[in-house]
C-alpha cells in the first residue's frame, strides 16, 4: 500500500510541477538547457551529456537527463543547437510519470563594441508526457474481509495517459571577456499541459543569471601534473541564478573555482528571507562540485545536501553528473579564430 500512496504523491508533485521544470544544480554545465543564447557560444562544436539522480534513499526514482549538441557557423555569425530532455519519476519501478522534449535552437552574435557582445536566441520544442498507472489500486477494490481484489472496477477514469505539445522559448546573453548577464524565457506560448480534460497550462519560466570571472595569481602552465594542451587558468567565478515559474521561485548563489585542470564549486539554493505559508525556513540545498578537464573533455560531479523540510525523510540528497566535449581544442590548433570574434569571448566556467 505504501508504494501506491507514494506514487500518488509523485503524481501530485507532477501536478505541482506544472509550475516547475527540471532543476539542475550545474546550470552552466548544461548551457543549452539554461538558455538558447548559448547555442554556438563555444565558437566551435560542443557535445554535452547531463544526468541528475534525485533522492536515491526514497522508495522512488527521480531521474533527469539532457543531451545536447551545438555548433557555431562563422560565415553566418550564428549558432545552432539541438537538445533532448528526459524526466522520469516512478514508485518501485511500477507506476511512472515520464516526459520527453526535443528542441532546436538558434542564436546570433551582435557585436556592440570592442568590449561587449549580445547574443539573442530562440528555441522551438516538441514535448510528450506519459503516465503509467496500471499498478495503482483504489479504495473500491479493498474489502474488510478479503482484502484487495484488483479485478473490481473503480470509479477512476483516466481520460488520457499520453499527450504532446509544442513549446517556444527565447533568451538573451550580454557578455564581455570577464562578465556576463543573461535572461531566458521558456514556455512563451504556455502550452496545454495535463492529462485532464480541463485546460491546464504550463506557466512561463523566467531565468536571470549573471557572473564574473576573476583571474587569480599568475596564469602559467603547471610544473607538474597533466600537460595536454588545455588552456591553463586559475580563477574564481561568483555566479547568481534566479528563476521563477508560476507561484514558484528559487535562487542559487555560489561560485566556481578553477586551478588549471581541476574544477570546484559551492552553491546555496534557497531564499531564506522569503517564507511561504506554513513554512519556517525556505532553504533547499547546499551544493558541492568537483571536476576536471582533460583533452577537450570536462567532467564534473555535484552533490546536493538536502536542507529543506525533507531533511527528516533522509532523502540521500541528489547526485548530478556532467560530461562536455569541446571540439575547439582541436579546431583552434588548425584554424585561428577570426579577428571579429577574438574579443570579447563568452567566459567559460
Amino acid at each position: 500500500m505504501r508504494k501506491y500512496i507514494l506514487f500518488i504523491i509523485i503524481i501530485i508533485s507532477a501536478g505541482r510541477a506544472i509550475g516547475q521544470d527540471i532543476q539542475y544544480s550545474q546550470f552552466y554545465a548544461n548551457a543549452l538547457y539554461l538558455s538558447p543564447s548559448f547555442a554556438g557560444s563555444n565558437l566551435a562544436s560542443r557535445a554535452i551529456f547531463h544526468s541528475r539522480l534525485q533522492w536515491l534513499s526514497l522508495d522512488a526514482s527521480f531521474v533527469s537527463n539532457t543531451i545536447s549538441f551545438d555548433h557555431f557557423f562563422e560565415k553566418y555569425n550564428s549558432g545552432i543547437g539541438v537538445l533532448i530532455n528526459s524526466d522520469y519519476s516512478s514508485s518501485y519501478g511500477a507506476n511512472s510519470f515520464q516526459s520527453l522534449e526535443v528542441g532546436l535552437q538558434y542564436s546570433y552574435t551582435v557585436s556592440i563594441n570592442d568590449k561587449l557582445t549580445f547574443r539573442p536566441g530562440l528555441q522551438a520544442s516538441f514535448g510528450n508526457n506519459s503516465l503509467g498507472w496500471k499498478h495503482l489500486t483504489f479504495n473500491q477494490q479493498y474489502d474488510d474481509r478479503t482484502g484487495l481484489d484488483a479485478t473490481k472496477a473503480t470509479g477512476e477514469n483516466f481520460v488520457s495517459t499520453r499527450f504532446s505539445y509544442p513549446d517556444v522559448g527565447a533568451g538573451g546573453l550580454l557578455y564581455s571577456n570577464r562578465f556576463w548577464v543573461g535572461l531566458s524565457a521558456h514556455h512563451l506560448n504556455q502550452p496545454r499541459f495535463g492529462f485532464e480534460t480541463s485546460e491546464q497550462r504550463l506557466p512561463m519560466k523566467l531565468t536571470i543569471h549573471t557572473g564574473t570571472k576573476i583571474l587569480v595569481g599568475k596564469q602559467e602552465r603547471p610544473r607538474y601534473g597533466i600537460d595536454d594542451g588545455t588552456e591553463y587558468e586559475k580563477s574564481i567565478s561568483p555566479v547568481i541564478l534566479y528563476k521563477m515559474q508560476g507561484k514558484w521561485d528559487q535562487l542559487d548563489v555560489g561560485f566556481y573555482a578553477r586551478y588549471n585542470n581541476i574544477l570546484g564549486g559551492f552553491w546555496y539554493r534557497g531564499i531564506p528571507l522569503k517564507l511561504y505559508p506554513n513554512e519556517k525556513y525556505n532553504g533547499d540545498a547546499a551544493i558541492f562540485l568537483l571536476g576536471f578537464l582533460y583533452k577537450g573533455f570536462t567532467f564534473a560531479y555535484s552533490y546536493d545536501l538536502t536542507l529543506s523540510q525533507l531533511t527528516p525523510a533522509r532523502t540521500g540528497g541528489s547526485h548530478e553528473f556532467s560530461l562536455t566535449y569541446n571540439f575547439s581544442l582541436i579546431t583552434t590548433k588548425k584554424k585561428k579564430i577570426p579577428s571579429k570574434h577574438k574579443k570579447p569571448i563568452c567566459p567559460k566556467i
